[in-house]
Parts: C-alpha cells; structure tokens; sequence
C-alpha cells in the first residue's frame, strides 16, 4: 500500500538577542495595522489561538507612544480597531 503524504504545519516563536540595554533603547513610536484572517480554515488546528497568543505578546511589547489597529478579514473587512 503506497504511503500517503500529508500536510504538517508548524508553529514557532522566534527570540533574539541583540546585547541592547533594554532599560537604556530607546526607539521611535510604532504605527501598526495587524490584519487577522477570520476565515473558516483558521478555527482547525489551534491557528486562531496561535494568533490570539501572539496578539497578546505584541500588546505586552508596546508603549504609550505606540499607535495599534486591528483589521479582520474574510469574505468580509472589519476594522475591529481604529488606529488608537
């Protein structure tokens, strides 16, 4: 019987290291729009979860100088947050 190959998909986080004084840098405010798939493909496999984790992380890193929007999409865009 012939073997069946099938799909892997692999999740990783990623850390680096720069010898930068993290108490010391100081670096220019950020304006970021993140766009999230909503489609169904995203709810198998914990894909959503992954991207709700790393939302998360990426809040966690941002200061008050920090601009953020969330755009969502599917068949459909929704802004889910304005740049604030």
């Amino acid at each position: 019987m012939p073997t069946v190959a099938r799909p892997v998909t692999v999740c990783a986080t990623v850390e680096t290291t720069s010898g930068i004084d993290g108490e010391t840098f100081q670096r220019q405010p950020l304006n970021l729009a993140v766009v999230v798939d909503r489609s169904g493909s995203m709810g198998s496999q914990g894909k959503m979860e992954a991207v709700l984790q790393a939302l998360d992380r990426l809040l966690d890193q941002l200061g008050p100088e920090d601009r953020l929007s969330i755009v969502l999409f599917d068949d459909v865009v929704d802004v889910l947050v304005p740049s604030q």
